[in-house]
């Protein structure tokens, strides 16, 4: 182990020069320019409203979330809607053709109403006179040509002026 010397302060004797006790001393004095007073209120109003700017546009996108993430809701409850809807279609659809079908028909009116088909003496037969058809069916031609001829007329009786300066330009 290494021990060090110990050197006192009194082994070293200070030499005061007679220039250092003489010094003048120098006095400060101001600024050679006027200092401004800084705004403080704009520093401290500056960074609060940056923080409630920051917290009003977060603020705004989570409310966008919000409604999109009520939309996806609703679409999904909709679609759960219409599948269910189709599923029900599906079963309407073969509840019809159960219920269409004519041997089911026949059979439902044999057991359940006692129907049956006619005998031979029950049916009956009727013969019509040619002429008659004939006058019937010439009787609907008129009745659907005077439709048609009095539909033209109220066409034309409900054009207005407008109208008829419009066909004269064409």
């Amino acid at each position: 182990m290494l021990v060090a010397e110990k050197h006192y302060l009194e082994d070293y004797a200070y030499e005061v020069s007679a220039n250092s006790l003489n010094k003048e001393i120098k006095t400060v004095e101001g600024p050679k320019y006027k200092t401004q007073p800084k705004a403080r209120k704009k520093n401290k109003v500056m960074p609060i409203v940056m923080v409630l700017i920051g917290f009003a546009l977060s603020s705004i996108a989570v409310a966008r979330y919000v409604v999109i993430a009520q939309n996806h809701s609703d679409i999904l409850k909709l679609e759960k809607e219409l599948e269910e809807e189709y599923k029900r279609e599906q079963q309407l659809k073969l509840e019809l053709n159960y219920c269409g079908d004519l041997k089911r028909i026949e059979e439902y009116a044999k057991n359940n109403l006692d129907m049956d088909y006619p005998d031979e003496d029950q049916v009956l037969y009727v013969q019509l006179p040619q002429q008659d058809l004939e006058q019937a069916e010439e009787e609907t031609e008129k009745d659907t040509r005077d439709e048609s001829v009095e539909i033209a007329q109220e066409d034309q009786s409900r054009k207005t002026l407008w109208d008829k300066i419009i066909s004269l330009l064409d």
